[in-house]
C-alpha cells in the first residue's frame, strides 16, 4: 500500500492512513490506566501471528507516545 501524499510533499502520516493500517484497527485494544490493555474478542489464540506482531508494534508505539505525552504534561 502507498500513502496518499506525494513523496515530494512528505508523508508524515501516510502509512498510518493506508488501507493496511486501517484494517488492523479492528484488532486495537484500549489502553488501561496502568499501562496494560483491555481485551478484544478478535484477538485470541488463533489470531494470525502476523496480525499479533503488528498489534504488538502498534501498542509499543502507542505506549511511547503516551509516555511522551505524560512527560510533556507532568514533566
Amino acid at each position: 500500500m502507498r500513502p496518499h501524499e506525494k513523496r515530494s510533499e512528505g508523508c508524515p502520516g501516510g502509512w498510518a492512513r493506508s488501507r493496511f493500517a486501517q484494517s488492523l484497527l479492528r484488532y486495537r485494544r484500549g489502553r488501561l490506566e496502568g499501562g496494560g490493555h483491555d481485551s478484544n474478542p478478535l484477538v485470541h489464540a488463533n489470531t494470525d501471528r502476523f496480525i499479533l506482531e503488528c498489534l504488538a508494534l502498534f501498542e509499543g508505539y502507542e505506549a511511547v507516545a503516551a509516555a511522551e505525552f505524560r512527560k510533556a504534561i507532568y514533566g
